[in-house]
């Protein structure tokens, strides 16, 4: 942290219950997920799952930046 603001954002691969084992810092920055969910399972955004998941994270790769 400097002075009020993170430095780092966490990218998360799949979805979690609970981010109780995260460190302190981690529990409070934004985060940015990086997967899709399908039939309500959560699915990572892979390119070698096909096209769609290689287009969904190049977009997500975008929006990242």
């Amino acid at each position: 942290m400097v002075d009020n603001k993170a430095r780092i954002l966490k990218v998360i691969k799949t979805p979690v219950d609970t981010d109780e084992s995260l460190p302190e810092v981690m529990k409070t920055v934004l985060g940015y997920e990086f997967f899709t969910f399908e039939d309500r399972t959560p699915l990572e955004l892979d390119p070698a799952y096909g096209e769609k998941f290689a287009q969904d994270y190049n977009r997500k790769i975008g929006k990242l930046a």
